[in-house]
């Protein structure tokens, strides 16, 4: 089960809301060499350069709507036309720190627009529509605690944007257990899950305020990379990792018509390493220098953060593949071919061909 099946994804209706982002990017063209018919929703891309601009170049086939997940009517306008048969729902206002600055936006986005996304797909005659809602690793209420967080522990959040995918997994799991079902005023052919990630990091993430693109922009530039919070860890895990669980996922619940329970996907305990562990290993893939700094202003962020991943392991028999250390050749490899003038394409395709073979 734990093999993505192409026969399954050929020709079906994929809807990827923030198909613009660096997640939605690489789901998108692997759903595309699987076959699918991709259709993406989301604004533009925020920064320049960007993986999605850059595989618009190549011959990708992926329909995109460019479209706020805040404006229901045309949500519902595109889920109609589109009637997909699977919704991969990334569409979101990702940072910490730009939630300190934005609250009242980021929980809009990430609540209200995850709400929009749900209930199109509910109240539009569609026929039967599977949904992967992606949220976050940081949705637990963080105790600083040494071992992994389990899905079934509370839900909490300091800052705005934690808080607010905590929000959205409530929202996820009151209209799970409302419409999905067999009642008079349920949905019998419409299923929902949430999921939760590790920090993922690859190849194409040029986002401001995160530690592989400000790693990466330093390198290129043969500057120092500056590092805040270096013993802080993360469950550190490549962008082809959990995006292989939201393919199983989908897989089961449609082939299956069933909804699941939240689901937690974070790399094995080895993964579990500090910023400065990160730093050191990228370093070794490609020569530069680091120094790092303390910043008394900085915004809460959490300091020790982990996954159980076991639900999945027995529920999908997804487990990671990837070891920390091929993790971060494996990225920074990406950018070194791209700056030596492969396409983003050619750096994906050749990602996904080594990764695929790991499980096939």
């Amino acid at each position: 089960m734990n093999s993505v099946s192409p026969d399954f994804w050929y020709k079906k209706k994929v809807l990827v809301t923030g198909h613009t982002g660096f997640k939605g990017s690489w789901l998108s063209i692997w759903l595309d060499l699987l076959g699918a018919d991709v259709y993406g929703l989301s604004l533009d891309p925020l920064t320049k350069p960007n993986l999605f601009d850059e595989l618009s170049t190549q011959p990708l086939f992926i329909d995109s709507f460019i479209c706020d997940i805040l404006n229901y009517d045309s949500i519902q306008s595109i889920v109609e036309k589109v009637k997909p048969d699977i919704v991969f729902h990334l569409a979101a206002q990702p940072l910490v720190r730009e939630s300190f600055i934005d609250p009242v936006g980021t929980w809009n986005v990430n609540v209200i627009g995850t709400m929009n996304i749900i209930k199109a797909c509910l109240t539009n005659d569609i026929g039967k529509c599977s949904l992967v809602l992606i949220t976050t690793d940081k949705v637990y209420k963080n105790n600083e605690w040494s071992f992994g967080y389990r899905e079934n522990d509370a839900l909490g959040g300091i800052d705005p944007y934690s808080s607010s995918k905590a929000a959205a997994e409530i929202c996820i799991a009151s209209m799970r257990k409302s419409f999905c079902g067999n009642l008079d005023y349920q949905f019998s052919n419409k299923f929902l899950t949430s999921v939760r990630s590790g920090n993922v990091i690859g190849g194409g993430d040029w986002s401001t305020d995160r530690i592989i693109p400000d790693i990466v922009r330093a390198l290129h530039e043969q500057k120092e990379v500056i590092v805040r919070n270096p013993l802080s860890t993360r469950p550190w895990l490549h962008v082809l990792e959990p995006l292989r669980g939201y393919l199983l996922l989908a897989q089961k619940q449609h082939s299956e018509s069933v909804s699941l329970n939240a689901m937690n996907f974070g790399p094995n305990v080895t993964s579990n390493r500090s910023v400065n562990d990160l730093v050191m290993e990228a370093l070794k893939n490609w020569n530069g220098s680091y120094k790092s700094v303390h910043n008394s202003g900085a915004y809460h962020e959490a300091s020790n953060l982990h996954l159980q991943s076991d639900y999945a392991f027995h529920c999908l028999g997804w487990t990671s593949l990837l070891t920390f250390e091929d993790t971060i050749r494996l990225t920074i490899d990406w950018y070194k071919k791209y700056y030596s003038g492969q396409s983003a394409a050619e750096c994906c395709i050749s990602d996904l061909e080594y990764y695929t073979s790991l499980f096939n």
